[in-house]
């Protein structure tokens, strides 16, 4: 076998020439000091070409994404981080703005136990009718006298209250008919699910002054429904048209008269609360005790506990935003969605009363009635289902069934 060289392992055994005596040093040829260099050069360019890799590219990272750059996918330079901003969005709450702000909720749900209060003393007659009828003309004028005094530029008008309460009083025979099928246990159960959906989707910031305009459509809804209900089992149409004028003076006119009670000044939006959690109590009282006291329980957790609760739990809150946040797409076709959405409600709430008195033909004299009148008010409900665009401008027109339906034909007919 050939001897190898030692440093650079080739087959020139010239290169290094060992010494047979143990005691002696190797000596190394001229060849293998050539071997020699030349390893020490291929290291060296190989470290060479190791820092190059490890040195960042001379070409600078930019944020697009349309062109190919020699960078990979997940690729972050040095002002990743700039952009960092933690809890943007923290508050400071203060504890007695809350308490003020917690007051609609309370007032809310002081309202709907009122109106469940009304229900049970019609039903019981311990009130009389001509009681419940003056109690609730002298609401109805009190309401609309406070909201004139206080915004007198209002245009509300006592003919459309009028007018309101006068088609729920040539109504109120149909609506006592309508659901009198259902028995006692469905009629208790559908109610508690309605009121408690028309607390979770009322319109809070109105009454807080947050927005101009009472928008809460699925809430006014599920409580008018559960009033009616309720009228089913009333012995007479005057007691259903008493029920169902209490239900739109609570869940409908006013949430408008306590947004102004507001806006005009807090210490009667405070007094306002004080007054209907003392009437409740009191009511609650004369029923049942253990009612009374759990109703002032929910108040003052509501009231006072929750608010408390939210400040404890702000300090735990790490928020982080930056440039790695998912854009926000502004679609102008939101709109249509919601149009179909409305429309289907409407249709689908004009039906359910429609199949009710199909299937469930009370007397002989309203089958035909209750028919014709349900195809109104499918028919009403189609005219009025104006919908509110989403997204479009403030300044924008609102969009009517008549312009959405010539928006949606044009796009089909662009398309086709």
């Amino acid at each position: 076998m050939k001897d190898r060289c030692q440093h650079c392992g080739c087959d020139n055994s010239s290169h290094t020439t060992l010494s047979k005596s143990p005691n002696s040093k190797s000596s190394i040829s001229p060849g293998g000091s050539q071997c020699i260099n030349q390893q020490q050069q291929q290291q060296q360019q190989q470290q060479q070409q190791q820092q190059q890799q490890q040195q960042p590219p001379t070409v600078k990272w930019r944020k697009i994404l349309y062109e190919q750059q020699a960078f990979p996918d997940n690729h972050t330079d040095e002002t990743f981080l700039i952009e960092l901003i933690q809890n943007a969005n923290f508050i400071k709450y203060d504890f007695w703005k809350i308490v003020i702000d917690s007051f609609t909720v309370t007032q809310q749900i002081t309202c709907v136990i009122l109106f469940v209060i009304v229900f049970f003393h019609s039903l019981k007659h311990t009130l009389t009718l001509r009681f419940l009828v003056s109690l609730a003309m002298v609401l109805l004028v009190l309401g609309y006298i406070v909201i004139i005094i206080i915004d007198p530029t209002s245009d509300y008008s006592i003919l459309h209250v009028i007018l309101l309460f006068g088609t729920v009083y040539a109504l109120s025979p149909v609506l006592r008919t309508l659901t009198n099928s259902f028995s006692d246990d469905t009629i208790w159960a559908l109610t508690f699910i309605l009121l408690l959906a028309h607390l979770f989707f009322h319109d809070y910031g109105y009454t807080n002054n947050e927005s101009t305009k009472f928008s809460a459509p699925i809430s006014l809804n599920a409580a008018i429904f559960a009033s009616v209900l309720l009228g089913s089992r009333l012995p007479s149409n005057i007691h259903v048209f008493v029920l169902i004028t209490y239900s739109i003076q609570t869940f409908a006119l006013f949430p408008i008269a306590r947004h102004h009670i507001k806006r005009h000044s807090l210490e009667l939006h405070v007094g306002l609360t004080v007054i209907l959690c003392i009437t409740c109590s009191l009511l609650l009282l004369g029923m049942s005790t253990l009612l009374s006291f759990f109703y002032i329980g929910i108040v003052m957790t509501i009231t006072f506990i929750c608010p408390l609760w939210l400040i404890f739990i702000q300090k735990y809150k790490n928020e982080i935003n930056g440039p790695w946040d998912e854009a926000s797409v502004i679609s102008q076709s939101g709109e249509i969605f919601y149009f179909t959405y409305r429309v289907i409600f409407h249709f689908f709430s004009s039906y359910n009363q429609i199949s009710i008195c199909i299937s469930f033909p009370n007397t002989n004299n309203y089958d035909k009635t209750t028919l014709s009148l349900s195809f109104l008010l499918l028919l009403i409900s189609f005219l009025s289902c104006n919908a509110t665009p989403r997204v479009v401008s403030s300044q924008a027109p609102p969009t009517t069934l008549k312009s959405m339906t010539k928006r949606s034909m044009a796009k089909i007919s662009q398309s086709s």
